[in-house]
């Protein structure tokens, strides 16, 4: 199901080579990734005895990121927030924590907690950059400066959507699509596709169209119509098409979207 990289991983999983298994997962976790499998990657990363991720912060991270892919928000905040507080990671890997903690704005129940934490996500990235000696540790390849960036911008924005504050959603979603970050296509993906469900939301159906269908199409392109980033693409969809009294094809979108998942 995985290919050769879960097939390596789980042989030397079995062979308890623990330092060959965790190269591999920071080397080539981003595959599976891509493909969805983000819970597959988590658990491979805690069958690692703890006394061997002890102080691995970077191994922490990818595994907070991936919880938080995955809908385990609790648990991705609470790995994220214990790096935070903990004395002996750098400022760069607080800084990635901070953002991943802004990562989990759709599974918050207080929108504006996320907005707080983007904004001083954004205020540490720019500390950073200003700093050319702080590093910030690679998770997946995913996690340099203008990635974060992206990402922090683009969650932002939806916590900004979802406490209603549709003027500032916008900005902030804007600013990440057109920001370096959003080059990487799960990113652009996600940008779209949110912004799409904004402006369906508010009524603007034709530019929700246009948005939500340049989304997919590059999902499409990279092979990744499955992954979780195009959820937001399908929802802006089905609302254009309630909107323009069709329930019959709002729902195929809503089942085209449940049978890529599956």
């Amino acid at each position: 199901e995985h290919g050769d990289v879960g097939r390596a991983v789980e042989f030397l999983l079995r062979a308890r080579d623990w330092e060959r298994v965790i190269e591999i997962i920071l080397s080539h976790g981003s595959e599976v990734f891509e493909r969805g499998h983000m819970a597959t990657v988590a658990r491979w990363i805690e069958e690692v005895p703890e006394v061997v991720r002890a102080g691995r912060h970077d191994l922490s991270l990818l595994l907070a990121f991936l919880k938080g892919a995955d809908g385990q928000a609790a648990a991705s905040e609470d790995i994220a927030s214990k790096i935070l507080t903990d004395h002996t990671a750098t400022d760069g890997e607080r800084c990635c924590a901070m953002a991943f903690l802004v990562l989990l704005a759709q599974w918050r129940s207080r929108p504006e907690t996320t907005v707080d934490f983007a904004v001083r996500a954004l205020r540490a990235l720019d500390k950073i950059e200003d700093i050319e000696q702080v590093k910030i540790p690679a998770v997946m390849g995913l996690t340099d400066a203008h990635s974060l960036r992206a990402t922090v911008l683009i969650s932002g924005g939806r916590a900004q959507f979802l406490a209603g504050n549709m003027e500032e959603a916008r900005e902030w979603l804007e600013l990440g699509l057109a920001s370096t970050g959003a080059s990487y296509s799960i990113w652009k993906v996600s940008a779209l596709g949110s912004l799409a469900l904004l402006e369906a939301w508010a009524g603007y159906t034709r530019r929700a169209e246009t948005l939500a269908d340049e989304a997919l199409a590059v999902a499409l392109e990279v092979g990744t119509l499955a992954h979780p980033s195009t959820a937001d693409a399908y929802l802006a969809l089905t609302f254009v098409a309630l909107e323009r009294g069709q329930p019959n094809k709002a729902a195929l979108s809503l089942h085209e979207r449940t049978l890529r998942v599956h």
